[in-house]
């Protein structure tokens, strides 16, 4: 998540290529079905919020190449991996799933449709937070 509603799906490159990414607009509060896929043969980025495209870019770049581990590899759900910032999701992710291909988009809206039917019961309100961090003032 970025400030001011905006959810970005970005893949970094194994030769430290630019940083290509896609965002959308979410609401906050609200049970919202996010998929994020990237097609390695035609290099289409895209975000789809239940079940419907939302954003798509087409990039050079692909993920993954030689992984050095002075260089904290790794993926962030809902959080950054780089070894050393954190940028918390204030929120909750009911579930994950990693493919290893782009789904189709009937196949992304046929997940929010399996999904949506019973995130309603499941869905409430998250409570108020308070931003003090622990020990601070």
């Amino acid at each position: 998540m970025q400030g001011n509603h905006r959810l970005r799906f970005q893949i970094n490159g194994g030769n430290n290529d630019d940083a290509p990414f896609v965002e959308t607009k979410i609401p906050y509060l609200e049970w919202i079905h996010v998929a994020a896929t990237l097609d390695g043969s035609t290099g289409k980025m895209s975000i789809y919020t239940n079940g419907v495209l939302a954003a798509q870019i087409t990039t050079t770049v692909r993920p993954l190449g030689p992984l050095d581990p002075d260089e904290s590899p790794g993926i962030g759900i809902g959080n950054l991996n780089d070894g050393g910032n954190n940028f918390p999701f204030v929120g909750e992710i009911d579930g994950i799933a990693l493919y290893n291909r782009a789904l189709s988009a009937d196949e992304n809206e046929a997940g929010y449709a399996e999904h949506a039917a019973n995130a309603g019961g499941r869905a409430e309100l998250l409570p108020t937070r308070n931003n003090r961090m622990p020990g601070g003032n």
